[in-house]
């Protein structure tokens, strides 16, 4: 029989992309109390339209500082 750990790096990745696809307000709500370098972190390992509907329901300040710290492409490819 073959035995198949899970990986708790997968499974926690795996938590946070469904929590942030089933619950934006509430994930932005979270989000607000991280370092804006985590939050950007956190939002490009997402789809780009999961990040930007999460960006936009963050606190404005927060938002603000995560668009001056992002590249252009990536700021282009969260508002085509």
């Amino acid at each position: 029989m073959i035995n198949i750990e899970p990986d708790p790096l997968n499974t926690t990745q795996a938590l946070i992309h469904s929590f942030f696809q089933l619950y934006p307000g509430e994930a932005a709500g979270l989000l607000n109390k991280l370092p804006a370098d985590e939050i950007l972190r956190l939002l490009q390992a997402e789809p780009i339209y999961r990040a930007a509907h999460i960006l936009i329901r963050l606190n404005p300040d927060i938002a603000v500082e995560l668009l001056n710290m992002m590249d252009d492409a990536y700021f282009v490819r969260l508002f085509e």
